[in-house]
């Protein structure tokens, strides 16, 4: 029987490989915007929770069991809209500069990917012990954090809203 975050991520990486490349009719130019899933690979994402002293909520562990990241909506020509989520290698590698560049973050948040065309991150906040636990923050490093956008969604309930929403900031309205 499949855990309820199983079958989300699984419906979620099933849009997300319908949508290939779209092209937005509403603007002034022509922007392909590519979505793709970059195959997984037999890597445990406990080394990360380890390295990193957190918990990863179960959806991201079977995002991370299905896919070694993805890209939603990202404009290949310009490089000026998308939503990266990187592997869990990305994620190790880019934490402790982004740390260190911005020292906002707290210890259980899990910095996971980069809106591209501007600085914001998608953090994930992995303390089992706290309310907060799973939730998407949408960290903007230049800012206080108090400016940040915390969201009450799930990995999967943020990645359909943006799917939804066909890479639109749904969270700035």
């Amino acid at each position: 029987m499949q855990t309820q975050a199983k079958s989300k991520i699984d419906a979620i990486l099933s849009k997300i490989e319908q949508l290939g490349t779209i092209e937005l009719a509403d603007i002034a130019i022509a922007m392909p915007l590519t979505s793709e899933i970059a195959p997984p690979i037999q890597r445990s994402s406990q080394a990360l929770e380890t390295r990193l002293n957190i918990s990863l909520p179960e959806d991201l562990q079977e995002l991370w069991q299905k896919c070694n990241g993805l890209c939603l909506f990202e404009d290949k020509t310009y490089g000026q809209s998308g939503l990266i989520i990187w592997s869990p290698q990305k994620v190790l590698e880019k934490q402790q500069t982004l740390r260190q560049n911005f020292n906002a973050f707290e210890s259980e948040d899990l910095i996971i990917g980069e809106f591209l065309g501007d600085s914001d991150l998608l953090v994930v906040r992995c303390n089992p012990n706290s309310t907060d636990f799973g939730q998407i923050i949408i960290a903007l490093p230049i800012d206080h954090r108090e400016d940040w956008y915390y969201l009450t969604y799930s990995l999967p309930e943020f990645l359909q809203k943006f799917i939804n929403s066909q890479g639109e900031k749904f969270w700035e309205a």
